[in-house]
């Protein structure tokens, strides 16, 4: 005779309940194991088949009533039988069929059993309730304080490279760029400067960013993991979210500034090479050619006077010719004792490119100022540099060329 609730074998005849569940047992004999009222007798090959496979498999071949009464008492205390429903235990008797062989099991097979625990078994698995278990796994370190503070110390100190720390390589990299830019092009107290601002930004705004970039990234885990438990989500969210390790974080403090300047060094060779071999762009004045520099623009330029000036305002040359058959040096003597110039050199002479050229070199509040002079053809040609000019004044003066031939 079996219970016709949780079809457990009676085999007593004086038993009016069943030891298991507690069901009323109708007063029915029958030499038949797997006679059941017509409600259940469609499920009889079920039994047939669960009473073989718990045989085989649960170490019961020896069963005896002693043995229905424990498992009625350890699935009493561990399965909830309380609140147990007959279709449960149709579940967990298809469950046990499947998965009980473990010598059989695979990864799916786990899977379904996990679900299946976390219904019938009442295990002490992870119970996520809110996305808020899935951001503390994702941040994992110092959690509170990135949810309830508005101020970063790590931010303020370390600056960008607490972006990197927290996997946020995008802002990192954009502001080191920013920072060094500036260290390279204005340099001094103004980089600085701009180092300050830039980590106190951060430490008041970073906490902010980062949640909403952890929100985010969750909502695309579970959005690109639908079949996941709760579980293999907080996995995924630990493995995405968390931090660099700290001497990872020490290896890219000291490389990546040491990258990023050679980075502006080589822009810098690049463009001292182009200025060293300019364009090609030949000027003339009267009988006379030489070639600007390819970052000089004009200023005001005709046949008989050009006026250039370097693209960063370093530079101005005024060139342009007289007719003069005078004496050189006493032309420059004359034409820079009008003026209050300090540090004024005695005249010299030079030659470039098989010409002689005679000059004079001062300084005005516009910087170095050097006149340069040459005569040729019955005219003097008067080339003035004014400013940061040094690399300049050799490189046109090379240039320079006769466009005919004096007789």
């Amino acid at each position: 005779m079996f219970c016709s609730k949780c079809h457990t074998e009676i085999r007593e005849e004086d038993i009016y309940f069943c030891p298991r569940c507690g069901q009323k047992i109708e007063n029915k004999k029958t030499n038949n194991h797997f006679y059941f009222s017509p409600k259940i007798k469609s499920i009889s090959n079920e039994h047939k088949e669960q009473y073989s496979y718990s045989k085989e498999y649960s170490n019961v071949k020896n069963d005896t009533l002693e043995d229905h009464q424990k498992q009625y008492s350890y699935s009493k205390e561990y399965s909830n039988v309380e609140k147990d429903k007959p279709d449960e235990h149709n579940t967990q008797y298809d469950y046990s069929k499947k998965y009980s062989d473990i010598t059989k099991d695979t990864a799916d097979e786990h899977e379904t059993q996990f679900k299946y625990n976390s219904k019938y078994s009442e295990t002490d698995s992870i119970n996520v309730t809110s996305d808020e278990d899935y951001v503390k796994a994702y941040i994992q370190k110092n959690y509170d304080s990135i949810k309830n503070k508005k101020f970063n110390i790590g931010a303020l100190i370390f600056g960008p490279f607490y972006c990197f720390y927290r996997k946020m390589y995008f802002i990192g990299i954009i502001l080191l760029l920013i920072e060094s830019s500036f260290l390279f092009t204005v340099g001094g107290d103004y980089s600085t400067l701009i180092e300050l601002f830039i980590n106190l930004y951060l430490a008041i705004k970073i906490n902010e960013i980062y949640l909403r970039k952890v929100n985010n990234n969750i909502e695309t885990i579970k959005n690109n993991n639908p079949d996941k438990t709760s579980n293999e989500l907080i996995d995924i969210c630990s493995k995405k979210g968390g931090t660099l390790p700290p001497l990872l974080i020490i290896v890219l403090i000291i490389l990546l500034p040491l990258e990023i300047s050679i980075f502006y060094i080589m822009i810098g060779y690049e463009e001292d090479y182009y200025n060293t071999y300019p364009t090609q762009e030949e000027y003339i004045i009267r009988e006379i050619s030489y070639i600007k520099p390819s970052n000089f623009i004009e200023v005001n330029t005709s046949e008989l006077h050009n006026y250039l000036k370097a693209t960063d305002n370093s530079c101005y040359l005024n060139a342009y010719s007289i007719s003069y058959t005078g004496d050189i040096k006493e032309y420059l003597s004359n034409n820079t004792n009008n003026y209050n110039y300090k540090d004024k050199q005695e005249i010299k002479s030079i030659e470039y490119n098989n010409k002689k050229w005679n000059y004079i070199s001062m300084t005005t509040s516009y910087g170095r100022k050097t006149i340069y002079t040459h005569n040729y053809n019955n005219y003097m040609y008067i080339f003035t540099f004014e400013g940061e000019c040094n690399n300049y004044e050799n490189q046109i003066l090379n240039t320079i060329e006769y466009k005919k031939e004096s007789e």
